[in-house]
């Protein structure tokens, strides 16, 4: 007897949509209930029950075999932890004034909140929700720990800009970190931390490449530094193998070129010049390309998708 599929039983997808149109309801619901008038406290305790609530549904269906109820686990926990975000900066900012932050600071502890309890939900369920939320919470944090504000004078102008190199570094840190943990296997999902490192590492570049001066913000080694990062991330796409990771770096290659090219080139004459070269180029790969291939040796068959 041939076992039945479980993406195909309508009874799963049933329970999950039940389950989904459930959460939103109670949330909305409890979201009016409480009123955007309600004090820091009712607004805080609302948010730890809502918590609870998720997290102890989410633990419920996790022993569930369908994969798409475990999935419901998975959306449930990260829904938690984006609540709890919320309860720790609803606290920090409208709590009691000893604890009131703003600015950058506020950012950290929101973020630092976060990871609190993304962290044990990540090392409960290693699933690609959980690795997100436990990602994005530690880059928020790091990259605003170091975030700074320079203030310049242009002229008779006097402005207080945003100095992001550093939080650019920081986050091509983690970036290569996550990619090289992912690549390694020490982290799972693993190609959801290789997709995570490899887009981390491709935006802290460009932000690492814009420099505030004297004169204002000049972002022109944005592209220069996005373009590097996005060949790297290629280059590890093709070695993983891993064509979501490859693909990345191929997006982060065109943006990059066709940015440079938008920054630099302002005649009508030189664009002319420029796209003829592009033109050439895109030529000589093909031609490249079929000269290189071997009709007679058969493609290696793909590597089946997790």
């Amino acid at each position: 007897m041939v076992a039945e599929d479980e993406r195909t039983d309508i009874r799963t997808s049933a329970l999950a949509l039940l389950g989904y149109a459930g959460v939103a309801a109670a949330l909305a619901g409890l979201s009016i209930a409480v009123g955007r008038n309600a004090s820091a406290t009712a607004q805080v305790l609302a948010d730890v029950v809502t918590v609870v609530a998720l997290i102890a549904a989410g633990a419920a269906v996790g022993g569930a075999r369908p994969d798409a109820v475990v999935r419901m686990r998975g959306v449930l926990w990260s829904g938690a932890v984006a609540v709890w975000a919320g309860a720790v900066a609803a606290f920090f900012t409208d709590g009691p004034d000893a604890a009131r932050l703003d600015g950058k600071w506020l950012v950290v502890a929101t973020a630092v909140g976060a990871a609190v309890l993304a962290a044990p939900l990540w090392i409960l369920a290693r699933r690609s929700l959980q690795l997100i939320a436990l990602y994005a919470s530690v880059l928020a944090a790091a990259a605003a720990l170091v975030y700074t504000q320079r203030h310049i004078s242009f002229l008779s102008v006097s402005a207080t800009l945003p100095h992001v190199r550093w939080s650019g570094v920081v986050i091509v840190i983690l970036g290569s970190l996550m990619l090289t943990a992912g690549v390694a296997r020490a982290v799972e999902p693993r190609r959801t931390a290789i997709v995570l490192g490899s887009l981390a590492a491709i935006v802290g570049a460009g932000l690492a490449g814009v420099s505030i001066t004297t004169g204002g913000p000049s972002p022109d080694l944005a592209p220069w530094f996005a373009l590097a990062a996005s060949v790297l991330v290629l280059l590890v796409g093709e070695f993983v193998p891993d064509r979501a990771v490859a693909g990345i770096g191929i997006v982060g290659v065109l943006l990059s070129i066709a940015t440079l090219v938008t920054q630099h080139v302002f005649d009508r004459s030189t664009a002319i010049a420029v796209s003829i070269l592009g033109f050439v180029a895109l030529a000589a790969a093909v031609v490249l390309a079929r000269a290189f291939s071997d009709p007679t040796v058969p493609a290696p068959p793909r590597e089946p998708q997790p």
